[in-house]
């Protein structure tokens, strides 16, 4: 029931007590407890997506670099062939 949920619609532990349709011992004894571990999991995502960005973004920048060496070199040789 909970991994069918989006992140953003489990914001608070009543919400998992409520989908679960639990009693108040499993409340009192286990929903904070879920919740942390989904918080947990939610954060190392997000973190996991930032830094896959990270490096998609520093990958493109050295793509990009090797492109316009590649160029460079080119219009050096060209440039040298005319003079």
């Amino acid at each position: 029931m909970l991994v069918r949920l989006h992140p953003s619609n489990v914001t608070w532990s009543e919400q998992i007590v409520t989908m679960l349709d639990e009693m108040d011992e499993w409340k009192d004894q286990w929903s904070c407890q879920v919740f942390k571990v989904i918080q947990a999991y939610d954060q190392g995502l997000a973190d996991r997506h930032k830094d896959e960005a990270a490096w998609y973004r520093a990958h493109q920048k050295q793509v990009k670099h090797k492109q316009d060496q590649v160029k460079f070199t080119e219009v050096s040789n060209e440039t040298e062939e005319c003079i």
